[in-house]
């Protein structure tokens, strides 16, 4: 009688690891790879932090910018001098004789004028801004007895400049009485103002009515610092009051 089984056939042992050859062949090719992607990798990381570090730069410097459109063209007066040696701090002056309560004031001759005063100033590396107030003119008795044409002048003295306060439109800063309203004024939540940050260096100078701004920002040390320049007019520079 003939089996149905097939005979056994013995499998061949099958083979595991690798030999000395195919290791160090493995071994030589990945010492030359792993410098190359290290290279690549820190390439990469390299621009990128460039890049990061450039943008927040500009970003600052522009910032600061856009705070100095809004003040300069409406400046009346500043502490700036024609063709002066740049300097780090700016200060601009003002009378919004949009403001009813200082159009009521100019026309009565015992009111007041609503000033306004911001400065711009480098502390650290911080551009700061700060707002300020001032009416003028109040005699020892807490009376408004006296009109100055120069907005920047407000008694002559820098002591009665109120930081970080702001007028409320259309309230007069007299009374019927002739003394001071406390609620003509408020205080400015805006103020002081960090307009730009990690600033190594600012300059303001001004040609007439024209007035050149240069901002310098290094928010890391590894990289050079971006500069930018501006040239913004104040065509408002010098204006009188209404008549």
């Amino acid at each position: 009688m003939t089996s149905l089984r097939s005979p056994l056939r013995r499998l061949p042992a099958l083979q595991e690891g690798f030999t000395l050859l195919e290791m160090m062949l493995a071994i030589g090719i990945m010492a030359l790879l792993v410098p190359l992607l290290v290279a690549a990798t820190r390439a990469i990381t390299f621009d990128t932090d460039r890049a990061t570090t450039r943008i927040t730069a500009l970003g600052q410097i522009e910032n600061a910018a856009r705070f100095l459109t809004l003040d300069i063209p409406i400046a009346q007066d500043t502490d700036l001098a024609h063709g002066a040696a740049p300097v780090s701090t700016l200060n601009l002056y003002w009378t919004d004789w949009s403001d009813s309560g200082n159009y009521d004031a100019y026309s009565a001759s015992l009111n007041a004028y609503k000033r306004n005063r911001v400065t711009y100033t480098l502390s650290g590396t911080s551009l700061v801004r700060t707002a300020a107030t001032c009416f003028n003119n109040v005699s020892a008795a807490g009376k408004c007895d006296q009109q100055v044409a120069n907005p920047s002048t407000c008694f002559a003295t820098a002591t009665q400049w109120v930081a970080n306060t702001q007028w409320v439109e259309g309230k007069n800063v007299c009374k019927a009485d002739g003394t001071f309203d406390p609620y003509s004024r408020v205080a400015d939540t805006g103020s002081p103002a960090t307009t730009a940050l990690y600033v190594t260096l600012v300059e303001f100078s001004r040609s007439v009515k024209e007035f050149k701004v240069k901002v310098r920002t290094a928010p890391k040390a590894t990289w050079s610092p971006d500069e930018r320049e501006y040239k913004l007019l104040a065509p408002m520079l010098g204006a009188t009051a209404p008549l």
